[in-house]
């Protein structure tokens, strides 16, 4: 399925995009493995900082900025430092700010090449990707550049209720039906955890929906709506894929252009 990407998009066509965009931050060579995000994006800058990896890519108009994801179990060494610190008027994540603030200055640099302040710039990310991703833009914002809008996918608690306040840039928070991470509960007793931005709940049955009842019910109910129509395949693990995201929301962006 050809993408694109513009303002004038639907917000599910956004969303699918930028869903692949994100993918294409765990490849080393994206363009073999994504050759649609490729094709939308000529120009690329990655980076690697320690563990944690960064694409900046860029068109004639847009700038898309990912951050790679949970890829290997030391990945979460970072996130276990769950402890918040002061950062920029609130407080976050200790492990996540300061991954941000290692990779700043490269980040700034892979920017300034794509021309940014004279396109539409977007900031996507999957699971830690994402909570990578909303730091970095509010870092950006902070300088006095904003970018249009922030989407994550399947990403955990990043700051507490007086930085999620403070960000003012628009989000919306993807949550596939089963998806634990986002869920995650950091272990302390004096830190205030909170999710930020428009929450987009993803039914097995691949339709957003209002969430409301718990993950499991809401799993169970769909099920029983369902009866006959063969085994959903789900799950925790199943759920954070990025790759389920990106089925759902090609067939949700799909519908969207058909009824149009």
């Amino acid at each position: 399925m050809a993408i694109e990407l513009s303002t004038t998009n639907s917000h599910l066509e956004i969303a699918h995009s930028l869903a692949l965009v994100s993918r294409a931050a765990y490849f080393d060579q994206p363009d073999e493995k994504l050759p649609e995000v490729g094709e939308l994006f000529p120009h690329r800058i990655s980076f690697r900082q320690g563990r944690n990896s960064c694409s900046v890519i860029w068109n004639d108009e847009h700038v898309a900025v990912s951050f790679r994801g949970t890829d290997e179990d030391k990945d979460w060494a970072m996130a276990l430092s769950y402890r918040q610190i002061d950062w920029h008027g609130g407080k976050v994540h200790a492990g996540f700010a300061r991954s941000v603030d290692g990779m700043w200055p490269r980040l700034m640099a892979a920017l300034f090449d794509s021309d940014f302040t004279n396109k539409t710039l977007w900031f996507t990310g999957h699971s830690m990707g994402g909570a990578l991703s909303m730091l970095a833009a509010w870092k950006l914002d902070l300088e006095g550049i904003s970018a249009q809008a922030l989407y994550t996918f399947g990403s955990p608690k990043v700051v507490n209720q007086m930085a999620a306040d403070l960000f003012a840039i628009p989000h919306y928070r993807f949550v596939n039906n089963e998806d634990g991470v986002p869920n995650l509960s950091w272990p302390t007793f004096f830190d205030d955890y909170v999710h930020h931005g428009t929450y987009q709940f993803i039914l097995p049955s691949g339709e957003i929906a209002e969430q409301r009842h718990s993950n499991h019910l809401a799993r169970k109910i769909d099920r029983a709506s369902t009866i006959g129509e063969g085994i959903i395949d789900g799950g925790i693990l199943h759920d954070h894929l990025l790759v389920n995201y990106i089925k759902k929301l090609a067939n949700l962006s799909l519908a969207k252009k058909e009824t149009a």
